[in-house]
């Protein structure tokens, strides 16, 4: 296509980052759809955190057939998802970053669409962070159709919740269609402890740093529910989740962990509070 040319004219370095552990029984599609994309000029980092199946083994046969393979890290371990993504985005170096679970399948275009979109909005200026995802088309574990669209399965509406107001109240990101540029990641490198997941942590901390954020209403991949998802996708319900959000916000240990990281980003804890406020108030709760 017309935007992989303009790619192959440029240096861009593109890291894919697949975080495996016990990956066996899905990460041959995933690979697959990978290795069928539309735009192919990139390298996939790899790190297990410590399989006891053949995950390894399947990796390996890929790695004799294709050599952008890189897998690294592999006297880590036991890391957990949050912070095996997070080893890798830190590990790889790149100009643009994309997040890969093991588990689901890739649309064509997903990667070029993703740069395409990311390049567009840098305005000639790769300092200015930008962050993009998409909605998702969910699939069971055959790959038949669920829901066609994420964001209407779980009522999520990214047009709000990425709002400063809001965006601390419920993370919008599926960390699975994140691609971010380096400028993101230098906002986004170190994480706090306390912080729920990665994608949550790198969703918020873009939004509140002012990164444009990219919003993609179209699914760009397979996202897959089974039984062994470490994070899966909760279908929301207004009023269970904000009884949720606005009790546990009191309970101490949710208070102490959420000041933390409010405080790690520089967003002062009396505001967060007037942001739970102004999300009651907004949804008439």
């Amino acid at each position: 296509s017309a935007a992989s040319d303009v790619y192959k004219r440029q240096s861009d370095k593109i890291a894919i980052l697949m975080a495996t552990y016990n990956s066996s029984q899905f990460i041959r599609e995933q690979l697959d759809s990978l290795y069928s994309q539309s735009y192919m000029d990139w390298e996939l980092y790899i790190h297990d955190d410590g399989s006891n199946d053949n995950t390894l083994d399947i990796i390996e046969q890929y790695s004799q057939r294709y050599k952008n393979i890189r897998v690294i890290g592999k006297e880590v371990k036991a890391l957990g998802p949050k912070n095996n993504f997070m080893f890798l985005l830190n590990n790889a170096d790149a100009d643009y970053y994309l997040f890969c679970d093991h588990d689901d399948v890739w649309f064509p275009n997903k990667i070029e669409l993703t740069i395409q979109q990311i390049k567009k909005n840098e305005i000639a200026d790769r300092s200015n962070p930008v962050l993009f995802h998409s909605d998702l088309h969910i699939v069971d574990t055959e790959l038949k159709t669920i829901s066609n669209s994420m964001w209407h399965y779980a009522k999520i509406r990214p047009d709000l919740l990425k709002k400063k107001n809001y965006v601390m109240v419920s993370c919008f990101i599926t960390g699975c269609t994140l691609g971010i540029n380096k400028a993101t990641k230098e906002l986004v490198k170190d994480m706090p402890d306390k912080a729920i997941m990665h994608d949550w942590w790198i969703g918020v901390k873009a939004v509140m740093s002012g990164a444009k954020v990219i919003s993609w209403p179209e699914a760009t991949m397979y996202y897959r529910l089974h039984g062994n998802n470490d994070s899966g996708i909760p279908q929301v319900k207004l009023m269970p989740y904000l009884k949720h959000v606005f009790t546990s916000f009191f309970v101490s240990e949710y208070d102490r962990n959420i000041a933390v990281i409010a405080d790690s980003l520089g967003f002062k804890y009396y505001k967060l509070r007037k942001s739970i406020y102004l999300t009651r108030r907004f949804l008439n709760v």
